[in-house]
Order: C-alpha cells, then sequence, then structure tokens
C-alpha cells in the first residue's frame, strides 16, 4: 500500500490548512523544505515514520492520526457476549467494553448494568465528552447540581467537564448505553 493509496498527503494539507499554515510555515516548523512538504502533500512521494512524526508533532497530534484508515479497519462486528467484563469498584455494578477490538482512544461504548439497590456510580472517564443512552430500567444521573431521571429511551449528553453519578432508583436492572469520546480523539480529529 502507497502514500497515495492511504492519501497521506491530503490529510496532512487539510490539517496544515485548518491550522492556517503555508507550506514555508510548515517547514520551517518541522525543518522539512517546502518543496519535500509539497510532494508529500501531493502524494508524489512517502513521507518516511520520522518525518510523520515531525509533521504530526507540528500540529500537536500523534503520527496515527495519518494512518488510522490504513492500520485499522473500517468495520468491526462484535456479537452479543463477546464484550470485554471490566472490573469496577461500585459493588452491584458491571460495565462491559463493547469497543475493545477497535483502535483505542478513538471512540468508546460500554454497557453499564446498575443492580437494584446499588449504590451511585461515578464512572471514571477522565476527559472525556460522553453520550448515555437508557436501554431498560430507570435510573437517575446527578450531576451539575441537578438530577435527571433517565427511563428506557431517553439519553443524555455530557461535556468532558462535567462529573455525573448514576443510580438506579427501580426494582429491576437498569442497562445505560454508554459512548465515550475522549479529549485526545477529538483533538487528533478535527
Amino acid at each position: 500500500m502507497t502514500s497515495h493509496d492511504m492519501d497521506i498527503g491530503s490529510k496532512i494539507r487539510s490539517y496544515r490548512k485548518r491550522k492556517g499554515l503555508s507550506l514555508t510555515d510548515l517547514s520551517r516548523m518541522t525543518g522539512i523544505a517546502a518543496s519535500n512538504l509539497s510532494s508529500i502533500e501531493l502524494n508524489k512521494s512517502s513521507p518516511t515514520l520520522k518525518t510523520l512524526i515531525r509533521i504530526a508533532r507540528a500540529f500537536n497530534l500523534k503520527a496515527g492520526a495519518f494512518l488510522d484508515e490504513a492500520l485499522h479497519e473500517k468495520v468491526i462486528f462484535v456479537r452479543k457476549g463477546q464484550g470485554q467484563e471490566m472490573g469496577t469498584t461500585a459493588p452491584g455494578h458491571s460495565v462491559t467494553a463493547l469497543t475493545d477490538l477497535v483502535y483505542p482512544g478513538i471512540l468508546e461504548a460500554k454497557i453499564v448494568a446498575l443492580q437494584p439497590n446499588s449504590g451511585p456510580l461515578l464512572p471514571a472517564d477522565g476527559n472525556a465528552e460522553r453520550f448515555v443512552y437508557c436501554m431498560h430500567g430507570k435510573a437517575t444521573a446527578r450531576g451539575q447540581g441537578q438530577n435527571y431521571e433517565l427511563r428506557a429511551g431517553d439519553s443524555l449528553y455530557l461535556a468532558s467537564d462535567t462529573r455525573v453519578s448514576f443510580k438506579n432508583v427501580s426494582q429491576r436492572e437498569v442497562s445505560l448505553l454508554m459512548v465515550i469520546a475522549p479529549a485526545a480523539a477529538r483533538e487528533g480529529r478535527h
């Protein structure tokens, strides 16, 4: 597979233009001749790994941001029951990761099960935006000084700086689908 097949050049050009940089600006930031950068952007030449790393650093990215589609499957199918059980410190709760087979840090999806009469769960998702969808049952989410009641079909968006705890307020198990977009993934995908 060549860099043209992966279209690394247009990705680099796109990042450069979004940052408002000329080829000369990027050349100064990387120490790579503007003519070489132009050749890479036009997919006339393939960058070495060292060159790709220097360009990525100029954009405050990891070099993998240019290679994701070549290195990772575009479709990954996970059958029911194939998710990875994750440990939790809160009794009465379980977390199953659905996206373990996907490149880590891009997008994470988890099923969070809250048992009846269990204490609150405060997911440790760091600096990540989250989308929570109540699949069945009834739970409360407490955050930002407010309570939100989630019933089957309800959803909740949480900004990266929002800490929320979830609690089962029913006599049945509650299942929440939690989709997480880590900050690093958001910054590397703009």
